[in-house]
């Protein structure tokens, strides 16, 4: 069956997304650091920094973006959701929960930059009003509250499942090149 160009692109573009195809854009989107998918210190935002937030209080303004579209902060949403101590929170969101948060600190960043924010409290002000406003719109869609939607399996398991996977393949298509010499 023929169909226009425009319905064929929309047909690949409305492909269902993976939990791990997000977490790559999530990545490219906070510039992660070496050690951990999600600490605290390696999702401090550039803009945030160059809105005066110090170092030594990134889990302060982290915790006010969770404060506002949560309501609780970060040490409680784990508590909250069953997530193992250590655990970090955003390894265990599903598709959307992923999503709102990814929102919220795409909408903070701009909202730095776009209001030229300056000082650490006016930052984190900042933040927790725009997970305010996510929580909200979130309220208005009838959606789920981002602390009930349910705990998903950690992404490092996927991750690593998804790296076996590879290898496996890897390791056959070497076997299957070595047999035809």
């Amino acid at each position: 069956m023929l169909c226009r160009a425009s319905s064929c692109r929309l047909k690949v573009f409305l492909k269902p997304i993976t939990k791990g195809e997000i977490l790559v854009y999530l990545l490219r989107f906070i510039k992660m650091g070496e050690a951990s998918f999600f600490r605290v210190s390696e999702l401090a935002s550039p803009d945030a920094a160059e809105a005066g937030v110090r170092s030594q209080m990134f889990g302060v303004f982290h915790d006010a973006g969770y404060l506002g579209q949560y309501t609780l902060d970060a040490e409680n949403i784990r508590i909250y959701k069953g997530i193992p101590e250590g655990g970090e929170i955003l390894d265990y969101m599903g598709r959307e929960e992923l999503a709102a948060n990814l929102f919220r600190i795409t909408q903070t960043e701009g909202r730095l930059r776009r209001e030229q924010v300056v000082g650490e409290d006016a930052a984190i002000q900042a933040h927790y009003r725009v997970g305010r406003e996510v929580r909200d719109t979130l309220k208005r869609l009838g959606a789920t509250m981002p602390e009930d939607l349910p705990t998903a399996e950690s992404i490092r398991g996927e991750l690593e499942r998804q790296r076996r996977a590879r290898q496996k393949i890897q390791r056959q298509q070497q076997k299957d090149q070595d047999t035809l010499f």
